[in-house]
């Protein structure tokens, strides 16, 4: 059975908190052998913590640029360490540019959400951001 990884750029109480997303979490976890899900810490901390297929990573949210750079090189080491078979991406930007590259590397497959009209604006941009956004 695969390993996912669940890339969220989301804030989130420890794992014994129950919560609509968790109730999410549970229920996409049906069909693996083990759920990981990388999100931020509301402690600036860092917190492992499992409760049956559901392993929360929560990781300090760094300011700027250096958050989305930690938590590309953390995730590479997650999909190492705990033989990640699968990414899913929650922000189409954030864990899904890292998630696309990485998946790349380690030859493993990426889906990634998308929900909200601003991401289809990218599509229609005329700048070579909006291209490389849209890619």
């Amino acid at each position: 059975m695969a390993k996912l990884l669940h890339i969220t750029p989301n804030e989130y109480p420890e794992l014994s908190v129950e919560h609509a997303t968790k109730q999410i979490w549970r229920e996409l976890s049906k069909d693996y052998e083990e759920y990981h899900i990388i999100g931020r810490s509301n402690d600036q901390k860092f917190h492992t913590e499992k409760e049956g297929k559901l392993v929360l990573h929560r990781v300090p949210k760094l300011k700027g640029n250096k958050s989305f750079l930690f938590t590309s090189f953390l995730m590479g080491y997650y999909i190492k360490k705990y033989k990640i078979d699968v990414l899913l991406a929650q922000c189409a930007i954030l864990g899904g540019i890292a998630g696309t590259f990485l998946g790349k590397i380690c030859k493993i497959p990426i889906m990634v959400e998308i929900h909200g009209v601003d991401y289809f604006y990218f599509l229609d941009g005329k700048g070579i951001l909006d291209r490389i956004a849209a890619k």
